[in-house]
């Protein structure tokens, strides 16, 4: 089963991050109820440009036992706080206990391109965003005026639920991370080294719960891993155009290049980034170790995967969360990312299907 028990006084949940490429809705009901059978404490369902998270939760909690599902992540820029509130707290009267709202920033190329709105005074607006959700699924009736946002009188017309939501921040830099650890039930970080949950993850967490004088006994310390698993020894080479994309000089990717030179990747990063502004991108794939593969990712056979996981948690996460990517293939992250003359690649839906039921079975 997919629940890994206690470290020391900690839960070591195991969740799954699915929805990404375009999956058909049959094929995510057929997946979810896979991975429920096998234990997986929570799913995730990313919002991007494959539909909306909130609906595709809610159909998976229909779908399924006693999963957990979450938002991995929503945007706080693409609803107001009222919208966002009543979402969750509607998932979780229909679904006690079971809905996860993870919020993000995104991309400024998100942010600006789609939701016409501008990419500023971030840290701010999630602290107000999440005050105003948590008053209205409180049941109170909120005015609200603050430096991003303002609310007046909105109330929710019904009884609070027995517990409330469980919020996490998204974070990749310390202000975030900080923020998380003084405000948030958990944080749902990505592409971590174990080095970068010691030296940056943890101590910063600690310095938002000092600031807001609370422990963090209870708090979920969760990240995101690219996944591929495969018997046949070849999960490192199909992760490494995943890896290509995130350690590229791209705006939507600053945060994981930052990290992919902290963990002693500079040159490669030069490397690889130069390839791509030459659209080489065979090079580019190329010049991606395949120790690069297993510091950012969950890669490999069942047993090399479930290694990594556990240095996961060894490291201070009580959550990892597996992101059943499409392995063997690269895509634009956003406007501008590669080269105009680059196209993006693609998987056979079946094929993708297949690698997915891989992860659930042999690591759940």
């Amino acid at each position: 089963m997919a629940d890994r028990g206690r470290r020391g006084d900690h839960m070591k949940h195991l969740d799954l991050m699915l929805g990404v490429a375009g999956l058909p809705g049959p094929e995510l009901i057929l997946l979810s109820q896979r991975a429920d059978g096998r234990g997986f404490r929570a799913i995730w369902v990313p919002e991007i440009t494959y539909g909306d998270a909130m609906n595709m939760d809610a159909v998976i909690a229909a779908n399924t036992r006693r999963i957990k599902v979450g938002t991995g992540v929503v945007g706080i820029y693409s609803r107001s706080p009222v919208v966002m509130a009543m979402q969750a707290f509607s998932l979780n009267e229909f679904f006690p206990g079971r809905g996860l709202l993870g919020l993000g920033t995104q991309a400024p190329g998100y942010v600006k391109n789609w939701h016409g709105a501008a990419y500023e005074h971030f840290i701010p607006r999630m602290r107000e965003y999440i005050h105003i959700v948590r008053r209205i699924t409180a049941g109170e009736r909120v005015t609200f005026e603050g430096k991003t946002l303002r609310i007046r009188n909105f109330q929710l017309m019904k009884p609070p639920l027995g517990e409330k939501i469980r919020i996490y921040i998204a974070a990749i830099a310390p202000g975030m991370i900080q923020l998380a650890g003084e405000i948030a039930d958990g944080l749902f970080g990505y592409f971590y080294s174990t080095d970068y949950i010691r030296e940056t993850v943890i101590p910063n967490l600690e310095i938002g719960a000092k600031r807001a004088k609370r422990s963090l006994d209870g708090f979920d310390i969760g990240s995101g891993y690219p996944t591929v698993v495969s018997p046949e020894g070849d999960a490192v080479e199909l992760m490494k155009p995943h890896v290509m994309m995130y350690i590229t000089g791209a705006a939507t990717t600053h945060g994981y290049v930052e990290m992919a030179r902290r963990a002693g990747f500079a040159r490669d990063v030069e490397v690889i980034d130069a390839a791509i502004k030459r659209s080489d991108m065979r090079a580019a794939v190329a010049a991606v170790k395949p120790e690069m593969c297993r510091t950012f990712t969950i890669c490999g056979t069942p047993a090399e995967a479930k290694a990594l996981i556990e240095a996961r948690y060894e490291a201070g996460l009580t959550s990892v969360m597996l992101n059943t990517i499409p392995p063997g293939i690269y895509y634009r992250l956003n406007e501008g990312h590669f080269p105009p003359d680059v196209r993006d690649q693609t998987i056979e839906m079946g094929r993708y299907v297949k690698y997915i039921e891989a992860v659930i079975d042999s690591l759940g």
